[in-house]
């Protein structure tokens, strides 16, 4: 067979025996693909500067019966300064496990790598709330991988007239139906209806405040934990060191 070259980001990384790696690669062309990545734990390793979490790069692959193998790569972006924060570090590891859980192995989703790639982009360069950041990828990766959260009009009733979001009916309420959300400020909805409505370049164009903010975060981190019935590491270690 021949070799393919595909451009995509490191989302996750396993070290295997004494100087291998096996790499989940997310990729424009292929979606979510495995990768044998041999001796690139090696000091002097060519490979080795393209090999690591969120390094973002053109992969030179060779098909195999279970994985890829890597024979070659270039680095395009490897966010350097997202390690250089542990609370940043943590939040984009939680993004990378989120993403690998809802999107589907071997399937292109470019619209989504774009969303994380910006979403890595604002942890690296920005300086913007990391719970705030948090809410929107949240939303919209959920968003983008086909839960539908209703935003038009009540999720209940069916009333033009939403203010309140509620993660259990899966979108807005209207005033009738939201008795649990009535501390809601409209500000959180506004938010939640502009993160889901807009274009990924668009979406952290907001600013909430704290009290607002804090709703929001919780409101978007129980919606994609009842989706996905699933407790998160990475999450969980961001939470016990912005305490």
């Amino acid at each position: 067979m021949e070799s393919v070259k595909v451009t995509g980001l490191v989302i996750k990384q396993t070290n295997y025996s004494e100087a291998d790696k096996v790499l989940k690669i997310f990729t424009k062309e292929m979606g979510i693909i495995t990768v044998m990545a041999k001796g690139v734990r090696k000091y002097k390793s060519h490979q080795r500067a393209a090999s690591s979490l969120f390094c973002f790069g053109e992969y030179t692959l060779f098909p195999g019966k279970n994985m890829y193998t890597m024979r070659g790569n270039k680095l395009i972006n490897s966010f350097y300064s997202i390690g250089e924060n542990v609370e940043k570090l943590a939040l984009a590891s939680y993004f990378c496990e989120i993403t690998d859980f809802f999107v589907p192995d071997i399937e292109p989703e470019e619209e989504i790598l774009s969303l994380l790639l910006n979403t890595l982009y604002i942890l690296a360069e920005k300086e913007r709330n990391l719970f705030l950041v948090k809410s929107v990828y949240e939303l919209k990766l959920l968003s983008l991988t086909g839960y539908e959260i209703e935003t038009d009009c009540c999720a209940v009733c069916g009333s033009e007239n939403t203010s309140f979001f509620s993660p259990d009916k899966n979108g807005m309420l209207c005033s009738s139906c939201a008795d649990l959300y009535q501390n809601q400020p409209k500000s959180v909805g506004e938010a939640i209806k502009y993160i889901l409505k807009n274009e990924t370049k668009l979406i952290f164009g907001f600013t909430l405040d704290e009290t607002s903010l804090n709703i929001l975060s919780s409101l978007s981190e129980k919606f994609i934990l009842k989706i996905s019935e699933k407790e998160f590491n990475t999450l969980a270690y961001f939470h016990g060191i912005c305490v």
